[in-house]
């Protein structure tokens, strides 16, 4: 990062370039307000995962066999799993409500896979040009502390598709729920994501796409460049190895 503001400093016209290093106005309030990238994402037909905004419409569908217990509860602009909390029961979630220590929504649980994927969309052609997926095997103070890398083209079609709807510039993280064959987006944060350290010590190099955006060079494609089965396990420090190696 140091080298980066360097840069900047010696090349002070592409610091219009690097402003663009985030999303555009639109697509980061969607990234903001988890209800509405939830209704985006319906209106666009891509997979999510069922969300309320009120007891009340949850209730409705309750009743309706459309949902059930347990759910998941978390703030609406929330980040770092503050507030959130898995309920069990109509008479916890409401007093949750009328608690008003956030402004809730409630959420399907999901218990398939917790999928993690590390993105970057190229600030130059505006087109995605890597990819990094993993597994999540352990969640410490909303972060994944513990990955394992996979590969799967079907996710990186999926990844490319979604990102159509938006207009994202730089690195990005999406959270995703692989349930049944199909993959459910839970959601997108516009920034590095925490586990990121996984993907650049398996190779995979944003910041080099971006100081070659800062000097006006495209990246070409390198989606899936790297290998299965490379474990992240992050305690005081953080280790990353081949599962074989293990």
């Amino acid at each position: 990062l140091l080298h980066l503001k360097i840069i900047l400093l010696k090349k002070p016209s592409m610091l219009g370039l690097c402003n663009k290093v985030v999303p555009d106005y639109k697509t980061a309030t969607l990234c903001f307000d988890k209800f509405e990238m939830y209704k985006y994402l319906k209106s666009n037909g891509i997979n999510t995962i069922s969300t309320y905004d009120c007891i009340d419409l949850f209730e409705k569908d309750l009743k309706l066999n459309k949902i059930n217990f347990p759910v998941f509860i978390k703030p609406k602009t929330g980040s770092a799993s503050v507030g959130a909390e898995k309920i069990e029961d109509l008479v916890t979630l409401k007093s949750k409500f009328l608690e008003r220590k956030h402004e809730y929504i409630i959420q399907e649980y999901m218990d398939g896979d917790d999928i993690d994927v590390d993105v970057y969309v190229d600030c130059l052609s505006c087109e995605v040009v890597s990819i990094f997926s993993k597994k999540k095997l352990e969640t410490k103070i909303g972060g994944a502390s513990k990955t394992i890398s996979f590969k799967d083209h079907k996710l990186f079609e999926l990844v490319k598709n979604i990102l159509s709807n938006f207009k994202f510039y730089g690195p990005l993280d999406m959270d995703f729920f692989y349930k049944n064959g199909k993959y459910y987006l839970s959601e997108i944060n516009p920034r590095f994501g925490g586990a990121y350290l996984h993907a650049f010590g398996a190779g995979v190099d944003f910041y080099k796409l971006i100081l070659n955006n800062i000097n006006g060079e495209k990246s070409l494609e390198s989606i899936g460049d790297y290998e299965d089965d490379i474990l992240m396990m992050m305690y005081d420090d953080v280790v990353i190895k081949k599962l074989s190696e293990l």
